[in-house]
């Protein structure tokens, strides 16, 4: 097709007029749509997903209005494949459900096959049988002791026949079922799952043994979605156990022995105060802040995630769990409080209605107060000096020290824990000072550093520093990426100089310029201080093998000095 305005408009017609034709399946219905957005795309027309998607739906005929509002609802985008793909499976139900019905009706056997008799012409040879004039075939679906349609005579409220798991065979008896010889039929057992449905007035279950409390009596009829009219046998209560375990009671339950689900009204939750929130693939009613109900998306439908609680045992723990929830809307109240705060204010009666009970499960405190699995404390089993070495890279500082530097990189001994601080003015100095600070610790003590620990800082990476070890004879251990738990001991030994830094700068009111030379003297200080890891000793005496002596020379960090002349 030529590219061309005339074309286009007339395919843009063509597309907003396009309506489905009667006897004309789904999918050749989708294939002729789908040739015209081809045709459109051709003439470099692009049709938006979601107004491809709206545009089929305006081409179904008025008997798809109850499915279209169905498909829409609550949602604020749709796509197109969503669409195509829910319609195409409502017609494969359709055809299924005719196809049941039309293999049942295949199991019947007439008993009589002349169609005069049964059309007021000529008696009955028994006398005894009565007047076979009166008699008709069955309808499709009709039951054949209440001639109501849409169930069979064996689920016929009316007669009070109770389903059964297994096919029964139905022999024919002495006045309705005159007309059959014998029916072989599958019933088929209601769900217990609830559906969340926004177009029923009421709460709706078919299924007479659910019902805790059920008052039996004519209550009107319901008008389905295909018009046929269900009659309302009941009205009574249902306990339901909800997704957090907590005991919910329905009032006012319709019993409608012709569903064949059971229906939750989102009317009655909007008309009792809930609101409804649809996110992603799950469905919650709010109360406040309380999440009462949940339901789960099964393709196009919402599911109740609960399940039915029978008989009288479980009735008595309702009491308890409004008790909970009570105790659960406190704790929200609180700011998700915990349990042990809310039962000292319990006890002091400031809580209305609240009971000292726990409040069960809080998803959100969980995911709130959830914390880092903690790391586990490190042993290195070294057996001397400079076997194993940690160090860590600091900075950059926001000030420059009087020096001019911002970085400075700490070793530290494992088995000593004795600290060497170096100022950097570039992370690049790492090497050659780790090459100065090797020399003069092997040279005075006459060992040699065996392993040495460090992040994955690119400085540490390098192909330099590697090759150096290499040559050196000496094994690198790293921690994991983002991980500086891993490296604990230099974390902390850079974090206890940064906090003496701090304080000795706060004391005196002195400039942050200072914080190099506060840093240095943090140094000389924690090597003479008692360390928890060496059982109360101080590095330097753990290094030397014998305490370190010249505490008396110690003064106050930023206290006047004099230089005495002799």
């Amino acid at each position: 097709m030529k590219k061309s305005i005339e074309n286009r408009l007339y395919l843009k017609k063509r597309i907003f007029h396009f309506q489905h034709k009667k006897g004309t399946s789904m999918n050749e219905h989708q294939n002729d749509f789908n040739k015209m957005i081809a045709d459109l795309k051709n003439l470099d027309v692009e049709i938006d997903d979601e107004d491809k998607a709206l545009l089929l739906l305006n081409s179904l005929p008025d008997t798809y209005e109850h499915l279209v509002t169905t498909l829409l609802y609550g949602k604020e985008k749709i796509k197109f494949i969503d669409m195509s793909n829910a319609l195409v499976n409502n017609e494969y139900r359709k055809d299924q459900i005719v196809h049941k019905e039309s293999t049942s009706e295949s199991f019947t056997v007439r008993g009589r096959t002349n169609p005069r008799r049964f059309r007021g012409q000529g008696r009955s040879r028994s006398k005894s049988r009565g007047e076979s004039s009166n008699r008709r075939y069955l309808a499709k679906n009709e039951c054949a002791f209440c001639h109501k349609k849409w169930h069979w005579k064996k689920d016929c409220p009316i007669k009070g026949n109770k389903e059964k798991d297994e096919p029964t065979v139905n022999v024919a008896g002495d006045e309705d079922e005159r007309d059959s010889a014998f029916m072989v039929s599958s019933p088929e057992n209601h769900s217990g799952e609830w559906i969340l449905n926004s177009a029923c007035s009421y709460h709706m279950c078919p299924n007479k043994h659910l019902f805790s409390r059920l008052e039996e009596f004519n209550g009107g009829v319901v008008l389905m979605g295909n018009d046929d009219v269900s009659e309302i046998k009941g009205i009574g209560t249902i306990h339901l156990k909800m997704h957090n375990g907590v005991l919910k009671t329905l009032i006012d339950v319709r019993y409608v022995p012709d569903l064949k689900k059971n229906l939750f009204s989102f009317g009655v939750l909007k008309s009792s105060g809930y609101k409804i929130i649809m996110h992603g693939e799950v469905l919650r009613a709010i109360r406040g802040a309380l999440v009462v109900l949940r339901g789960t998306r099964k393709g196009n439908l919402y599911f109740l995630d609960g399940s039915i609680v029978t008989g009288t045992a479980t009735i008595s723990k309702s009491i308890e769990d409004d008790e909970v929830d009570n105790s659960r809307l406190w704790h929200m109240r609180l700011g998700h409080a915990g349990e042990k705060a809310l039962q000292g204010l319990v006890k002091q009666g400031l809580l209305k209605g609240a009971k000292t009970r726990k409040h069960g499960f809080c998803e959100h405190c969980v995911l709130g107060k959830q914390t880092r699995v903690k790391f586990g404390t490190a042993v290195h089993n070294t057996k001397g000096i400079l076997d194993y070495v940690h160090t860590d890279i600091w900075g950059p500082s926001k000030n420059e020290s009087l020096g001019g530097n911002c970085w400075f990189v700490t070793f530290i001994d494992d088995f000593s824990r004795r600290v060497w601080v170096y100022m950097m003015k570039h992370k690049d100095e790492v090497l050659d000072i780790f090459l100065k600070w090797k020399k003069m610790v092997e040279t005075q003590t006459g060992r040699r550093v065996k392993t040495l620990r460090s992040d994955n800082d690119g400085e540490y990476t390098s192909d330099p520093f590697f090759e150096v070890c290499q040559d050196e004879g000496i094994k690198r251990h790293f921690t994991v990426r983002k991980t500086p738990q891993q490296n604990g001991v230099a974390e902390r030994i850079n974090r206890t100089l940064v906090e003496k830094v701090r304080c000795m700068l706060s004391h005196w009111g002195l400039s942050k310029v200072f914080w190099g030379e506060a840093l240095c003297y943090a140094r000389h200080m924690v090597n003479r201080l008692p360390s928890t890891a060496l059982n109360g000793k101080t590095s330097l005496g753990v290094w030397s093998g014998s305490p370190a002596n010249d505490y008396d020379s110690m003064r106050i960090f930023g206290c006047s000095a004099y230089y005495h002349v002799t």
